[in-house]
């Protein structure tokens, strides 16, 4: 299924999630770097009919950021939706802490993202088991190859 949306849509929709990352507790605000690279994502998956893919940028960059904004981004356009995972890797357990802090202070504290009842359609889980196994799992669910 390919995205009914134009570039310019895109942009006008990135600039409404800076908004809103903004206007959080902990505000947070994405660079013209974060805007270009979430709407180049955005673009890609939107060509290529998907929403997989891998972002990979250097330490430092915001990547983060731009998670969050590509979760807010499709879910605002109907294409993530209430049951779907979304799975961050992390190369160190540090690093998987930090992320754990901002998706939680974002998406976990966000009135948009809560229901009426004041849950979170959000949450961070953290592997249980082997995480080989669990990718293994997903890729199952995706109908992705195995290697």
């Amino acid at each position: 299924m390919q995205y009914r949306i134009s570039t310019g849509d895109f942009r006008n929709i990135v600039e409404s999630i800076n908004e809103s990352l903004s206007n959080v507790e902990k505000g947070f605000s994405l660079y013209d770097v974060h805007k270009k690279a979430l709407i180049n994502l955005l673009e890609v998956l939107r060509s290529e009919g998907k929403v997989r893919g891998i972002l990979q940028m250097p330490t430092g960059v915001g990547k983060t950021l731009i998670a969050i904004g590509l979760i807010m981004t499709l879910y605002r356009i109907g294409r993530l939706k209430g049951k779907d995972i979304v799975l961050y890797l992390t190369p160190r357990i540090i690093l998987k802490g930090q992320v754990e802090e901002r998706l939680n202070d974002f998406l976990e504290n966000n009135p948009r993202f809560q229901s009426n009842a004041g849950l979170s359609y959000f949450r961070v889980e953290r592997p249980q088991e082997d995480i080989v196994e669990t990718l293994r799992f997903f890729f199952e669910i995706w109908g992705g190859e195995r290697g």
